[in-house]
């Protein structure tokens, strides 16, 4: 298990893909290339929550862009900060807007955020695991994180 997370962490190259985990919600990976760009544009997605370390490409369509770089280590991020993230997230679906997370592999941290907003909507946290991981197979194999949000 521990090779698997260190092989995956060290992959030199992931491709960029999106998908919606819930109704306007999407998760994707590190967005680095024009074509990502224009696949965000495309699907008419209006806030980014990045959750990687260093600022993304130019998006100048978005209504909002919040950074918060977190770690996908076996801890969780700051728990008030997770609350307020969700918040914001929640916030701009209420909203009717398109919300992206997203990290680099676009299967941890993105998903930590994304059932934290999918709470906000009362969904439980057996739910939330089962959709993040039908759209996005082998999300969530922190297992910090996977244990966070089945007690939601």
């Amino acid at each position: 298990m521990v090779w698997n997370l260190l092989r995956r962490l060290l992959s030199p190259s992931i491709p960029f893909s999106v998908n919606e985990v819930y109704p306007n919600l999407f998760m994707s990976s590190k967005i680095s290339k024009a074509e990502d760009v224009a696949k965000i544009h495309d699907l008419q997605i209006d806030v980014v929550i990045d959750l990687e370390g260093g600022f993304d490409v130019d998006m100048p369509f978005l209504d909002a862009y919040l950074y918060w770089p977190i770690l996908d280590v076996p801890v969780l991020p700051d728990e008030a900060g997770l609350e307020c993230v969700g918040s914001f997230g929640w916030g701009w679906l209420i909203c009717e807007r398109k919300v992206l997370v997203h990290c680099r592999q676009g299967l941890n941290r993105s998903a930590l955020v994304c059932g934290k907003i999918m709470s906000r909507f009362h969904v439980k946290g057996p739910d939330i695991l089962e959709s993040i991981r039908e759209k996005v197979p082998g999300a969530l194999f922190n297992p910090v994180f996977e244990k966070y949000l089945k007690g939601l």
